[in-house]
């Protein structure tokens, strides 16, 4: 392909944007593409108009995924003390029911591998895992 025919660049740009499993690394080549091809044609209207129209859609993906994304890693949302429901009997709180019992599975892997390192001799892993589980077994009651 030589970089000057500004047609071939135009056509694989639109075969890479062509399949609907085309992504993000798809639509950064046929964007290279068609800036290439706008450099050696300013005047063509057809690339020019297929390169607004990626530019377009590349925006609107990115604030898509902007909005989507937006809090997934937040503290707020990966602290399991913020899920704790709470229901007043007693003035004692109630945990979810599903919490419970991935707290109680924590705790049970912990000492599973605390026991299994300490059949290989690595006391100071054993205690640490042996520690963690008792936290974690603390937490889900």
């Amino acid at each position: 392909l030589k970089p000057s025919f500004t047609k071939a660049l135009y056509r694989r740009a639109q075969a890479r944007l062509l399949p609907v499993s085309s992504g993000a690394m798809e639509m950064e080549l046929a964007e290279k593409d068609l800036k290439e091809a706008y450099r050696l044609d300013p005047n063509n209207v057809t690339i020019r108009k297929e390169l607004r129209k990626l530019l377009e859609q590349k925006s609107k993906q990115k604030l898509a995924d902007k909005t989507t994304y937006s809090g997934l890693f937040d503290k707020k949302s990966l602290d399991f003390d913020k899920h704790i429901e709470k229901e007043n009997r007693g003035g004692e709180n109630r945990i979810c029911y599903e919490e419970k019992q991935a707290r109680q599975a924590e705790s049970q892997l912990y000492m599973e591998l605390s026991k299994k390192y300490e059949r290989e001799g690595q006391e100071e892993k054993s205690k640490e895992l042996a520690k963690a589980s008792k936290i974690a077994a603390e937490r889900s009651v």
